[in-house]
Parts: C-alpha cells; sequence; structure tokens
C-alpha cells in the first residue's frame, strides 16, 4: 500500500464521542481489525486464523458474525434516536465505514469463498474494491482449510436474519447495495444444492430475492451466469434469470429493458440492444407454460405503456409488442388490446365503471400505441367499428365538461401550461388515422358529431383531481340523452323545455367546432375534399327523402336533425377548406348540378321549427331567440355559388371541355334560378360560364399535362408529416420517404432525402431518431457515394461552417455505420468501406480532442467490420492493430501512490477504451485467425504485447479479455 493510502488508512480521528457505537469500534480496532491490517505488512509463515490466535476458519468467522450482529443492534439504536431527533446524520462516522467495509470483505472471503468449491465462487477479482490491491494476504485463503458447510450455514442465517427481520437500517441497506449480497445469496443457493432439507432453504433463497430490487438482481444473475463455472448452478442461476421478467410482476419488463439499453448508465441507444430485448422477452422459459407467460408478461407491457414521459422505454415495448404481432397477431389482439377495448368500448352486457387512474391509464397506453412503427399493429388496435367513435364521444366530453386543468388542481400553477386534455385526445384520433391512412372514418365521425354519451354507462369528471372515469347508468337515475329527450318536445312545451333546444343549438356549435380542429390537423386536402363532397352527397340524399319541418314527432325530428348538423359542417368546411375542396373540380360540379336541382325545384327542405302555437309572449319570444335556425336557404345557395365560381376560374380549358355537359346543366339550372331571384353573382357565374363554354378550345392529348405521379403525392406528403408537430406522425412521415427509398423511385432527390434524415436523426425522442437511422440506412444503399460522403463528414465533423455536431448525433451516426455494414455483410469492401474506416481510425488516434464515447463508437465499429468482411478490408487491418497497440502501451494510467487502483473518471474511461483495443483484436483473430496478420504484427509480437498488458494493467475486465485472447491465439497458431 502506497505511504498516502496507508497514513489514511492508519489515521485516527481527532475527537472521539463516548457512545457504545464508538467503544464497540475501538474494540474491535484493538481485538482484530489493527491486527488483520498488520498481518497483511508481517510477511508471516501462519495464516491469519493463527496469526489472529484462532483455532480454525469457523472460529474466525463466528467472532466476525458476532461482531455484525452487535453493529446491527447499536446501529438501529442510533437510527431510532437521529429519528426522534429529525437529524438526516448518518448513524455511522465516515471514519468507521472503512472498518465496516473491512469486515463485510472478511466475511465474503473467509466466510463465504473459504467454504465454497472452487468451481462455484466468484472470482476475487470480479468483486474487488479499488482501496484494495490485487494480491492482499488479508484475503488469502489457507491452503490447509477444508469447506464446512455449517460455517457456511452460519454465515446465511446470521446475515439472512439482519436482511429477513430487521427493519430498514443501514447495516441491511449496505448490504443489499454491496457485493455482499450477491455472496449470501451464492452461498444460500450452493447449501441449497448441498444440504439435506433444500426445501427450507429455496424459501430462503426466494426470501432473500424478495429483498433485492429488480434490477440489481438482473445485474447479480448476469454476473454469477457469466464467473460461476459450476454448470449445474449456472444453469440454476440462469433460470432465475429468464423467469425474472414476469416473477417480479410489478417491474420485471422495464428493469429487464433498462439493464440491457443500459438506461441507468446513461448508455446510448443501441439498435442490436434493442433487438436484444426482442429475442430475450419472445424467448419462453421452458418452466412456464405458454399461457401464464402471455398473461403475466402482457400485463407488463400494458403497465410499461403507461409511462409516457420514458421516451426509450415505450419505442422498446411497441418494438416487442410488434414483434410478436408478426409472430403471432391473436397474442397481441388476445392479450393486450382486448384489455384496451374491455375500458374504451366497455361493451359488455352490463357496464362496468372504471376508476380514474384505469382512464388515465387507457389513455397513456394509445397514447405510447400510436407511437408504433407498424402501421399493421395500428390497423389491428383500431379495426373495431366503435374506436374512433367512442374516442370522440370521450373527446367530446371532455371538451364540454372539464372546466379546470388538472395540473392547477394538483398544485401545478407555475407549471408550463399543457394543452388541454381533450387537445391530447384529439390529437391521438388524428395521429392514428393518419399513419393508418383510415380517413374514411372521417365520414362515420361527422354522423356523429352530437353523439356525446353511451347508453349504458358515461364518462364523469373527479372534483378532486378534475379527471374522468367512467360510471355504468343507474338504471333508476333520469339519465337521459339530449336527443332523446327531444323526441318528447312539443310545441306547446314551456321555458324549460325550449331551453333544451338552446342546449342543443350550443352542443352543436361545440361538436363542429371540435371536428373542425380534427379537420385542420390532417393538412390532407384530398380527404378533406373526400369529406365535403361525401357529407353534401348525405345531405342531398337526406333533402329529397325528409323535406318536412321539424315537428312533435321524434323521426320527423332527428332526420331533419342529420340534415342541420350537416348544413352546419359544410358551411364551416367551406369557409375554411374551399381551396382545397376544389380541388376536386370534378366531382364537385357533379354535386353542386344536383344541389341546383333541389334549389330551383324549390326541394330543400326549410329548417325553420314552427312557431309554437302559445299564449305565452315570453315563451314564445324565447324561444325565437334561442333556436334561431342558424342557415337559411339563401346561405345554401351562396356557398354553392362561391364553390362554383372557384371551380370555374381554377379550371383550363381543357377541363372545360371535358365536363362542359355539367357545365351546361348547371347553367340552364341557373337561369332557372336567375328567374326567381335577380341577383349580381347568378349574372356574373353565368357570364363566366358562357365565357368558358365558347372560350374553350379543344386541345389535343399531347398539351395534357401528365397525371402526379402517386410516388410523387407520396413523398409531398410524407414531407408534410416530417414538418407535422406530432412524434408518430413525424416518424411516419420517414416510414413513407423510406418506402419510396427502398424501391428506388425516381422521385427522391437523395440530397435532400439526407438533409431530411440528418435533420431529424438530432432529435431527443428515439421513437423519430431511431426511424431516421433506418432510413439513412436505406439511403445508403440506394446512393451509397453521395450518402456515406455526408455522413462520414457528419460523423467525422469535417463540415464546412466547423461547427461540431453534439456527442448524442455523432454516436446515431455511428449506428448508421453499424447498420449499413451488418447489411452489407461480404459486399463491405472498397472506397465506400475505406471512407467509413478512415474516419473512425482517425476518431480512435485523436484522444485529445475527441470524446471517449465517439472513440469507443468508431471501435466499435471497425469490431463489426472484423466480424462481417474481414478479408475484405485486409489492407486496413494493420492500421487497426496500429491504434490498438497505441492504446494498449500508451494509454495506461498507472497509479501514482504504488498499490491503490485508480478511481477517477479518466482512469474509468482509459479502462474502457484498453477493454475495447482488446476487443478489437479479438475480433480479428475470431473472424480470421492469424491469416491476415500483416508483417509488422506477427502473432509473437501480438502474443508478447497481450502478456505485458495482462502483467501491468489494473483493470480486471481487460485482464480477463487479456487471457481468453491470449487461449485463442495459442489455439490459432
Amino acid at each position: 500500500m502506497g505511504e498516502t493510502a496507508k497514513k489514511l488508512w492508519n489515521e485516527k480521528p481527532e475527537f472521539i464521542q463516548d457512545t457504545p457505537l464508538d467503544r464497540f469500534f475501538q474494540d474491535i480496532d484493538g481485538e482484530l481489525l489493527n491486527k488483520v491490517c498488520a498481518y497483511d505488512q508481517a510477511d508471516s509463515q501462519q495464516s491469519l486464523y493463527e496469526y489472529l490466535g484462532y483455532a480454525d476458519n469457523a472460529a474466525f468467522v463466528n467472532q466476525i458474525l458476532t461482531y455484525v450482529v452487535t453493529l446491527n443492534q447499536l446501529l438501529a439504536k442510533n437510527e431510532v434516536a437521529l429519528q426522534k431527533q429529525k437529524s438526516d446524520l448518518l448513524p455511522i462516522s465516515l471514519h468507521d465505514m472503512k472498518y465496516l467495509a473491512l469486515l463485510i470483505n472478511l466475511i465474503i472471503v473467509h466466510g463465504i469463498d473459504a467454504n465454497v468449491p472452487q468451481t462455484m465462487r466468484i472470482p476475487f477479482e470480479s468483486r474487488r474494491l479499488s482501496n484494495f490491491k490485487k494480491n492482499d494476504s488479508r484475503y488469502a485463503i489457507p491452503p490447509s482449510h477444508t469447506l464446512e458447510n455449517s460455517t457456511l450455514s452460519s454465515v446465511v442465517d446470521t446475515l439472512s436474519n439482519i436482511l429477513l427481520t430487521t427493519e430498514n437500517s443501514y447495516l441491511k441497506s449496505t448490504i443489499l447495495k454491496g457485493s455482499l449480497f450477491t455472496n449470501l445469496y451464492l452461498a444460500a443457493t450452493v447449501l441449497y444444492f448441498h444440504e439435506d432439507n433444500p426445501v427450507s432453504m429455496e424459501t430462503r433463497i426466494s426470501n432473500l430475492e424478495d429483498k433485492q430490487e429488480t434490477y440489481a438482481l438482473f445485474v447479480m444473475y448476469s454476473l454469477l451466469t457469466q464467473t460461476v463455472q459450476d454448470a449445474n448452478l449456472r444453469q440454476y442461476f440462469l433460470n432465475r434469470l429468464a423467469t425474472l421478467p414476469i416473477r417480479r410482476e410489478d417491474n420485471g419488463l422495464i428493469s429487464l429493458i433498462d439493464f440491457i439499453l443500459g438506461v441507468r448508465e446513461n448508455e446510448p441507444i443501441d439498435i442490436e440492444k434493442l433487438a436484444r430485448v426482442n429475442q430475450i422477452v419472445l424467448s419462453r422459459p421452458k418452466t412456464v407454460s405458454n399461457l401464464l407467460y402471455l398473461t403475466k408478461l402482457f400485463e407488463q407491457v400494458y403497465d410499461g405503456l403507461t409511462y409516457i414521459n420514458r421516451p426509450i422505454l415505450i419505442n422498446c415495448i411497441n418494438g416487442i409488442i410488434t414483434e410478436f404481432y408478426f409472430k403471432n397477431k391473436r397474442i397481441v389482439k388476445d392479450f393486450l388490446f382486448q384489455r384496451i377495448y374491455k375500458i374504451l368500448l366497455n361493451n359488455t352486457p352490463s357496464a362496468s365503471s372504471y376508476s380514474v387512474k384505469e382512464v388515465n391509464d387507457l389513455t397513456n397506453v394509445l397514447i405510447s400505441l400510436s407511437k408504433n412503427a407498424s402501421t399493421e399493429v395500428l390497423m389491428e388496435l383500431t379495426s373495431p367499428n366503435d374506436f374512433y367513435l367512442n374516442l370522440w364521444i370521450y373527446c367530446l366530453f371532455l371538451k364540454k365538461e372539464q372546466k379546470i386543468s388538472p395540473l392547477a388542481v394538483s398544485g401545478g400553477e407555475n407549471k408550463e401550461p399543457v394543452a388541454p386534455y381533450f387537445e391530447v385526445i384529439l390529437s391521438l384520433i388524428e395521429t392514428l388515422i393518419v399513419v393508418t391512412g383510415n380517413f374514411n372514418i372521417l365520414n362515420h365521425l361527422s354522423l356523429n358529431l352530437l353523439n356525446f354519451t353511451h347508453e349504458n354507462w358515461e364518462y364523469k369528471i373527479d372534483l378532486e383531481t378534475q379527471l374522468p372515469y367512467i360510471v355504468s347508468k343507474d338504471e333508476s337515475s333520469d339519465i337521459v340523452d339530449v336527443l332523446d329527450s327531444i323526441k318528447n318536445i312539443t310545441i306547446d312545451q314551456s321555458k324549460a323545455q325550449t331551453e333544451k333546444l338552446s342546449q342543443l343549438t350550443e352542443d352543436l356549435d361545440t361538436a363542429i367546432d371540435l371536428f373542425m380542429k380534427l379537420l385542420k390537423a390532417f393538412n390532407h386536402e384530398d380527404a378533406i375534399a373526400g369529406l365535403f363532397l361525401a357529407v353534401l352527397s348525405r345531405w342531398i340524399e337526406n333533402s329529397t327523402t325528409s323535406s318536412k319541418r321539424i315537428s312533435i314527432d321524434g323521426d320527423e325530428f332527428s332526420s331533419n336533425l342529420l340534415i342541420l348538423v350537416d348544413l352546419k359542417l359544410l358551411q364551416a368546411m367551406h369557409e375554411e377548406f374551399r381551396t382545397d375542396i376544389v380541388k376536386k373540380g370534378k366531382d364537385v360540379l357533379i354535386m353542386i348540378e344536383k344541389l341546383l336541382g333541389f334549389i330551383t325545384t324549390d326541394k330543400l327542405p326549410s329548417i325553420t321549427p314552427e312557431e309554437p302555437d302559445s299564449d305565452d309572449e315570453e315563451s314564445d319570444s324565447s324561444y325565437k331567440q334561442d333556436v334561431e335556425p342558424p342557415l337559411e336557404k339563401s346561405t345554401v345557395l351562396k356557398m354553392v355559388l362561391e364553390l362554383l365560381q372557384l371551380v370555374l376560374n381554377g379550371m383550363s380549358a381543357l377541363e372545360v371541355e371535358a365536363n362542359k355537359p355539367v357545365i351546361r346543366t348547371i347553367g340552364e339550372k341557373l337561369k332557372q334560378q336567375g328567374n326567381m331571384n335577380k341577383s349580381d353573382v347568378l349574372d356574373h357565374i353565368q357570364g363566366l360560364i358562357t365565357e368558358k363554354l365558347s372560350n374553350g378550345e379543344t386541345k389535343t392529348s399531347s398539351s395534357l399535362e401528365p397525371a402526379q405521379n402517386p410516388d410523387q403525392e407520396v413523398l409531398n406528403r410524407a414531407i408534410i408529416n416530417i414538418n407535422d408537430i406530432s412524434v408518430p406522425i413525424r416518424a411516419y412521415g420517414l416510414t413513407q420517404m423510406r418506402a419510396l427509398i427502398e424501391k428506388r423511385s425516381p422521385v427522391i432527390t437523395v440530397d435532400k432525402a439526407i438533409s431530411y434524415h440528418l435533420r431529424l436523426v438530432t432529435e431527443q425522442d428515439p421513437f423519430v431518431y431511431l426511424n431516421a437511422i433506418k432510413g439513412l440506412s436505406s439511403l445508403i444503399e440506394l446512393e451509397p457515394s453521395r450518402t456515406l460522403e455526408v455522413l462520414v463528414e457528419f460523423y467525422g465533423n469535417k463540415g464546412k461552417n466547423k461547427k461540431k455536431n453534439k456527442l448524442d448525433d455523432v454516436l446515431k451516426i455511428g449506428e448508421v455505420f453499424v447498420s449499413y455494414i451488418q447489411r452489407e455483410n461480404e459486399l463491405f469492401q472498397g472506397r465506400h468501406a475505406t471512407l467509413v474506416i478512415d474516419v473512425c481510425l482517425q476518431k480512435i488516434r485523436d484522444r485529445s480532442t475527441v470524446d471517449v464515447k465517439e472513440r469507443l463508437s468508431a471501435m466499435s465499429i471497425l469490431g463489426v467490420a472484423l466480424q462481417v468482411n474481414a478479408a475484405g478490408i485486409e489492407d486496413k487491418i494493420g492500421d487497426m492493430l496500429d491504434c490498438s497497440f497505441g492504446i494498449l502501451q500508451l494509454e495506461q494510467d498507472k497509479p501514482s501512490g504504488g498499490d491503490e487502483l485508480p478511481s477517477s473518471d479518466k482512469t474509468k474511461q482509459s479502462f474502457l477504451v484498453r477493454r475495447a483495443a482488446i476487443r478489437l483484436i479479438h475480433d480479428l483473430l475470431v473472424n480470421s485467425g492469424t491469416a491476415l496478420l500483416p508483417a509488422e504484427y506477427p502473432a509473437d509480437k501480438i502474443r508478447i504485447l497481450l502478456e505485458y498488458v495482462r502483467t501491468i494493467d489494473q483493470d480486471y475486465f481487460v485482464n480477463e479479455q487479456t487471457e481468453q485472447l491470449l487461449q485463442e491465439l495459442s489455439a490459432a497458431v
């Protein structure tokens, strides 16, 4: 141990209080710890047990366990006293923590390792701490010692009792968070295999596991399966690891994802890691039935989808759902979608009630699912007939009833303003319709604009949280739909009944306003024009069969009500989207021709209700004021004429020629209308029609502009979607563009496509940038030279503007290179390979200005290149080995004090780089042996370097990888 470290280790506190805990540490310092430290320096021929005066290992371990039990009791009393004082102090001093650390290490080595077979141990280096040197005599097990199950059992019993019976305490927390728990668990498992009563020990093992958090268990099982040599024991740990995601029902799946993706270590997202998660989750453990596995798993999938503020988690879970769907769509439908429909559709014979949490979770699940990259999955999700309608009803309810923001109720006044909740649902409807392309559903929604409730159940607002919940309608309650109540209205009813009609008008305005918000969000000309024509056609058809006034009969009222709703909608769409509507000129002309037939023959129904036959003047005036009709016949005619004028002005001579018959018919009907109603507008349009028909010259077909390429329409739509504010729609735009790239459509300009993808690859949402990575990989296949030049410039920060790209964005481009190399496989060679390899070599060599994560990314890319086609890049192998040799020889952070290991961030980064250098040599030797080694780096030279690294390197994992590589090199030579 270095002088500085030795001084710190032996230094005593300047002041010691006379408390039971302080006296305890003074006693064990004099009785044990000082002697243990002195043994390390004594160079004694005795074993540690003999040197300390103990008969054997059992006596030594039992004494340490006695100290630990006493310490736990003293710490517990300290914690109780501190809690009474409401103090945040720790129950143990920083100086005494080193004594506790030493006790723990002595238990691990002499209590557990010494009594566990060699093949069942965790290698000492795998758990050694940075403040102890590699070869420490205190941790040497005497060769004469024999394994004692009784001693191992004492360790397990004592420590288990602390974990299982003690309330939350400092010592319990220390055991759970440190390496002692892993070794304790290992010891219990060894006893399970060797004791006569395995059932009791299996219960003990399960109880211990229950005390540890799930993420730590993934770390522990991974370590045990990688380090324990005994085949049976390793298989036991593999089984526990495989079933852990479903045994931990609260967070098993989430912890697995966090562990594989390295979320807690802030590791960059790796597409290979995402694929690894899918592979693990889709591999059902053999010890679990299929039904049980899928039930437990998809319960966690549903719960995981509620974490909308964790985009990486949501993206990964969506990937799992997609994999299951394409494996067997019934799995996703039965175990996930049915749970969604159970709440959203609630169409069981006896409707159920659902809490605020259940309804809010459902909303979050749907939002998360809208970010699924598979159109097929979303089409399946939205396939039930009432799916969109129920979302629309939910949206209407929130718009009408949720008056106060839930954030304001929960004390969120100082938070940034958020969109009203109804806008969240409206955006969800928009996203699902756009991504699935199901614009026909808009016509269905337009038929249900006033559908504010359900037959057997309804939404309510919780007064405390201002969030919605669901209740079933009580048969005895007097909750009746507005439209149903209207059926019983008579002309001579009271003012109170008249107000219900006024409420209907208000609801209609609310619904039309909300529907227009939805249509504006789409920015889809064809869909909006198609909807307008569909509504207009429906209105004409209903007008033909129902020309009666609003009457007492409910059926007659409902029929006229639909006409009223359609007219209001047509007027709103005409005012907002007239330029989009007239682009379907031919269809609009046909509809106008039909509509003018009704107007000129006076078939257009009056929508003015009959005046009530009442002597109550107040009721009469109130009625007229509240239900004044929003549209008159003149309004409809005005709207039609405006549309007609726009269509005619926008038509070319050739289009006029093609539509002459219908234009002539319209002109004739307008003449009839003009005879009844003189108007400057009518005269102007009649003149316009005459001018168009007389001046239009028949042109040859060669003068006709070719119809727009369908691919161009897709590209235009993709660009619109890419610029949308919604994350799923932006990602869907990339998917549309990628489809064009993959079919090698001529409408794609590579530079423009690269520009869009590079812009979106810099976004923070993984759902967007992972799609951008896939798109860039497709672009490389389409136009490798140009795309690689741009990406290499971006990755190497070689831009002309000298602006350095963000680290995360550079790493994402590294993922593009990995994906490209893997797809090219043995074709990865030549000029394109040289471009990628050279920029990676440059990054590896430039240790002064390049972040260590970029260097690791570059070495990972080179490793993938060696794995897929080392022979194709043989001319670059010498440069790669040159980088590896330079790192292993020159980037050694030797501890300044002599023995103690360094622990700075810089040193840890150096360890990572050296591990990557060893891995790079490994990739070369495993995939090509020594056949491709250049003359300047023969096998002997590599062997000498590796032996040197094994001797001097302070990192265990570097040493372990070096040892394995030496064995592989010996086998290859």
